[in-house]
């Protein structure tokens, strides 16, 4: 019998299935002989999990001193320990924070946004001097 105790996916999706082969020493080598021994697992699925961290899909760029808007506005993924994007999380918010640089910058805009299908979408974020 043969138990695996640490196997594990990371994407979510459907249709999964798991191959097993058998493999034999060769005499005294210790090389591994692919034999036609093999078996297909039941099919499966693998759901997105609960959400872990957020990563960014699109990173600010091309800020304008003087209160104008940013050129390319961020939008933040809310994902699971896969990666996957937590796309039924429609209630949580994310917010923004200027982190380094002045002390006299400020955000401006909306810098709390609604995350709606796992994203959060920045749309009018400005610096403030």
């Amino acid at each position: 019998v043969a138990q695996f105790s640490n196997l594990s996916i990371d994407k979510a999706g459907v249709g999964y299935r798991l191959s097993y082969e058998f493999l034999q020493f060769e005499d005294a080598h210790v090389e591994l002989k692919e034999t036609t021994i093999s078996v297909l697992g039941e099919y499966f699925d693998v759901s997105v999990g609960p959400p872990r961290a957020l990563t960014v899909l699109k990173h600010s760029a091309r800020a304008w001193a003087g209160n104008q808007p940013f050129s390319d506005q961020p939008r933040i993924a809310l994902v699971d320990a896969g990666g996957n994007v937590v796309k039924w999380e429609s209630a949580s918010s994310v917010t923004a924070q200027l982190k380094g640089g002045s002390e006299q910058i400020l955000l401006d805009g909306d810098t709390a946004v609604q995350v709606t299908e796992g994203v959060a979408v920045f749309r009018d974020m400005s610096q403030n001097l």
